[in-house]
């Protein structure tokens, strides 16, 4: 496989080739396996074969990728990089959730004979799902802000914007709660990348000045709330 900056390019090439039908989809997955196995590596730290189960998660993620991407979406490479860490992410969210799971089976079959077995396993896995949860939340942070670009907000600007006055924060959540959770409204947002200031000013008792100031921090909450951001999203507090 070819490395670096000339994988890249050659990857554009190609996807562009597959949109065009000039190249099948599944020639386009074979020629970069290696690269989808070296995802996979990376975020898991583990050998990978063809028989992984996360083999088969990051190829369809792949294809997923191929399905959905368009030159708006940036580089072909990084979009579909990050396509196929959301679908990890999503499966060892549900692991991590098995492991709790078990470990509330272990607190309701407490035995006092066998007191140091259990508290040891609860403990390995209470230690298990603390790193899976950096390792989320890490990942997460990433998307994020691939995701922010789009829209040409940086993770600094929103270190600047966050309000002090809780009233006024109260008031920014319920703008981006209100957009996120109105189909109709959300699609307009993600497709014109506008947000719909008169009805955020009217619905939620804010000037054109505070919404205007605002925006950036707005459009980053919607992003959180309609996205795939499960542990930042317990970061919105009023």
């Amino acid at each position: 496989m070819k490395g670096g900056v000339e994988m890249k390019n050659g990857m554009q090439v190609d996807i562009e080739m597959v949109k065009n039908d000039d190249l099948t989809i599944n020639d386009f997955i074979i020629k970069y396996k290696p690269y989808i196995y070296s995802v996979i590596s990376k975020y898991d730290g583990k050998y990978i074969n063809e028989q992984s189960e996360l083999t088969t998660i990051g190829m369809v993620a792949f294809k997923e990728a191929i399905d959905n991407y368009d030159s708006d979406k940036g580089s072909f490479y990084g979009y579909s990089n990050l396509v196929i860490k959301s679908r990890l992410i999503d499966y060892f969210r549900k692991e991590a959730r098995r492991y709790e799971h078990e470990s509330t089976i272990l607190d309701e079959s407490y035995d006092s004979n066998n007191t140091m077995e259990t508290l040891e396993a609860k403990r390995a896995i209470e230690e298990y799902n603390t790193l899976e949860k950096t390792k989320f939340l890490r990942e997460e942070i990433t998307k994020f802000i691939f995701d922010l670009k789009e829209y040409g907000i940086k993770m600094s600007d929103l270190e600047k914007l966050s309000p002090k006055k809780k009233e006024l924060r109260m008031k920014y959540i319920a703008a981006a709660e209100m957009v996120s959770g109105d189909e109709t409204m959300l699609n307009h947002f993600m497709e014109t990348k506008r947000l719909p200031v008169a009805e955020i000013i009217k619905m939620n008792n804010l000037t054109r000045k505070q919404t205007d100031r605002a925006r950036k921090y707005i459009v980053a909450l919607i992003l959180i709330r309609s996205g795939n951001y499960e542990y930042l999203s317990e970061y919105i507090t009023v």
